[in-house]
């Protein structure tokens, strides 16, 4: 069975929970507030979280999500498999009114994100990917739509789109953007090739990279797991590759307080070794 097949209900649930989120994003005005740790949640947040919840209940897999209680988190972490979904990656982003802003999903198996869907709702653009199948994008895709998987497969574009050229293409954070990751994309420009980079928010970054738009993200600086698994999927089936830095090992989700380690997100088709030397 295709993986669209298998994972449909995730395609939905993106869907759904990026129309919920565009209701908010247009309306006249949203309240923001501050959790625990200081970062901030909007109610576009809390109904993409209820939605995808309600949503992936049917598959009868537990479900963690950036948004649920550190007490569930917790609990869901030892499941052998879950879903790991962020409601709303780039909630700055969203705040700001760029339209850089996006819905995770992500499946993890064994500390291993095996499937990934990422919804951008401002460009009506999808992506997926599972690990040892494929990856795809589609263009045009409505929040709020429930494609039918004959639609999904006819319409599909096989991912990666685009080869690396002359210029070393590198995504990095828009409101996240550390000294650390700089000194890294400088090393970069002066060992390798000369550099463009391109500030983007979100998981956008991800698909910049599975597509081939972009050939390297670069990450020193604290993310979670919930940010990096479904873009990590949908890397891995395109063909590419995400290592951490600077071990090279392949970056699980296996950490108890969430936080990924940095890493390199490398696009399919280049050498991941050359940027390890």
């Amino acid at each position: 069975m295709d993986f669209i097949s298998t994972y449909r209900t995730a395609f939905i649930a993106a869907l759904e929970a990026g129309s919920a989120i565009l209701e908010v994003y247009n309306s006249d005005e949203f309240n923001v507030t501050r959790k625990s740790d200081n970062t901030p949640v909007t109610l576009a947040d809390m109904k993409s979280h209820q939605i995808i919840h309600s949503r992936l209940k049917s598959t009868n897999i537990p479900v963690l999500s950036e948004e649920d209680s550190p007490e569930h988190q917790k609990k869901i972490k030892t499941e052998e498999k879950y879903w790991l979904i962020d409601p709303l990656d780039g909630t700055y982003e969203f705040i700001s009114r760029n339209g850089e802003f996006t819905v995770n999903i992500a499946f993890v198996e064994n500390e291993q994100p095996v499937f990934g869907v990422i919804y951008i709702p401002c460009s009506n653009l999808l992506f997926a990917g599972a690990i040892n199948q494929q990856a795809c994008m589609w263009e045009n895709i409505s929040p709020g739509n429930a494609p039918s998987v004959a639609a999904l497969l006819s319409k599909k574009i096989s991912l990666p789109l685009s080869k690396s050229n002359d210029v070393l293409t590198v995504v990095a954070s828009k409101s996240h953007l550390s000294p650390e990751t700089i000194d890294f994309i400088k090393s970069i420009d002066q060992k390798l090739k000369p550099v463009q980079i391109h500030q983007t928010g979100s998981s956008i970054k991800f698909c910049k990279v599975a597509t081939g738009e972009a050939d390297l993200y670069p990450r020193m600086d604290s993310i979670m797991e919930w940010d990096t698994a479904a873009g990590q999927a949908i890397i891995e089936a395109a063909g590419g590759c995400v290592l951490t830095w600077p071990d090279g090992d392949s970056l699980r989700c296996n950490h108890t307080d969430f936080r990924s380690p940095n890493f390199l997100a490398v696009a399919p088709g280049r050498e991941c070794k050359q940027f390890f030397r």
